[in-house]
């Protein structure tokens, strides 16, 4: 039944998610690693590690977010609710979501520094295997 809403293929492409986002991501960081690889010039492995850290910390909690649309199972939640005939508005998901996001973004942020500052050093990056 076509009621002129966008399916939900659609609204996916529209919005993208964490996934497209990752695999951008990575690519550049693959990318920029090379450059520097073949200018000689050292990445270091702190700042290395704590690119690739970061980069997992920001995707994940982008699909953890105020917004249905920023990951697949977000969308995929949505439309099974609407299925249902239940209607979560995107205020009240953001209001249950912020407080969770905020709390676990400090402690994986305080985790990502510990992590970056303790366990790596300023020693030039070597890929592995």
């Amino acid at each position: 039944m076509d009621d002129g809403t966008p399916s939900l293929t659609t609204r996916r492409q529209f919005a993208g998610t964490n996934i497209g986002t990752t695999i951008l991501l990575c690519r550049v960081i693959q990318t920029w690693e090379a450059i520097r690889v073949r200018s000689g010039i050292p990445i270091s492995e702190r700042t290395f590690w704590g690119t690739v850290y970061s980069m997992a910390i920001g995707v994940n909690y982008g699909a953890f977010s105020a917004a249905f649309s920023a990951s697949l199972a977000g969308l995929l939640w949505r439309d099974i609710l609407q299925r249902k005939h239940i209607r979560v508005r995107g205020l009240e998901f953001a209001r249950v979501n912020l407080p969770i996001i905020a709390i676990s973004m400090i402690v994986g942020c305080t985790a990502l520094i510990g992590e970056i500052y303790i366990k790596k050093t300023e020693e030039p990056y070597r890929k592995t295997g």
